[in-house]
């Protein structure tokens, strides 16, 4: 009967292709996927609904093959606002939380929400929907009553940096038809802008009718992210060892403060020595 049917949850589905990506083994990782999602198929009778969530948006031919009757909600605007929190739930839900992390931190009640939007805002999942918070980090924040860099905490998957290394990208925003952030990829051929959409590192900061195609510009959502892409990618692609990395990070920022160029200069020489200049 229709009450004694299952509910499918399956977080992260991508997980084991996520560290190979571009790479001849994937493949073995990619057919072992289809050949688990062609028994969910199967089993689709016994199933009242199934809910599938993944960094990584992979062809249906790839991996979906059999199961094909799945329904992509990842920029439909039905669901845009679905997992994280707007503005006006934060203000609604959290106003005890909201007055003491600014008294905390010795700001009034709008800078600290001012703040808030500054460091953990800005994700948005359709062109014209609303925007985001992060809802990991606010609830951090309102917790530890403090604004920290709580994305390092949730773990930067190493394949990006190693991906952008072979294909990097340029900086600053970049406008790019709504058609290619919802496009699905081959595992062996991974497109980087939808990739970095998806894990949340860029995301549309506004979009531009032009004929029948709408523009999004994307860029990163806030100062958070913005913080932690740039640590990532300075670490990966100096080739210093973290502990070193952090070191020479303290001596700039000590040689800013006291206006000592030399000093800054050798630590900006430490991090530019072992790239490439083919890049």
């Amino acid at each position: 009967s229709p009450e004694k049917k299952m509910v499918l949850l399956l977080d992260e589905y991508d997980k084991p292709l996520l560290g190979h990506l571009g790479t001849p083994e994937v493949t073995k990782f990619k057919n072992a996927l289809k050949e688990f999602y062609s028994v969910v198929k199967t089993q689709e009778g016994y199933q009242r609904f199934a809910f599938m969530t993944g960094v990584s948006k992979f062809s249906k031919v790839s991996i979906f093959s059999d199961l094909n009757n799945l329904i992509d909600i990842t920029m439909d605007a039905r669901f845009a606002t679905l997992f994280g929190y707007t503005r006006e739930e934060v203000k609604a839900n959290f106003p005890g939380c909201l007055t003491e992390l600014a008294e905390a931190n010795g700001l009034t009640g709008d800078d600290a929400f001012a703040k808030l939007e500054e460091m953990y805002d800005g994700f948005r999942f359709e062109e014209s929907a609303q925007r985001v918070f992060n809802p990991v980090s606010v609830g951090k924040c309102l917790s530890q009553k403090k604004f920290g860099s709580f994305w390092f905490e949730t773990g930067t998957p190493s394949f990006l940096v190693d991906m952008l290394k072979r294909d990097p990208l340029e900086g600053g925003e970049v406008d790019v038809p709504t058609s290619d952030l919802s496009a699905a990829y081959e595992p062996e051929q991974v497109s980087m802008l939808p990739l970095m959409v998806q894990t949340g590192y860029l995301t549309i900061k506004g979009a531009e009718r032009q004929g029948e195609t709408i523009m999004c510009t994307l860029g990163y959502p806030n100062r958070e992210v913005a913080s932690a892409m740039s640590h990532y990618v300075a670490l990966g692609f100096s080739g210093l060892p973290r502990s070193e990395f952090g070191d020479i990070c303290n001596e700039i920022y000590a040689g800013l403060r006291a206006g000592e160029v030399d000093e800054v200069m050798e630590g900006l020489k430490c991090f530019f020595e072992n790239i490439p200049y083919d890049l």
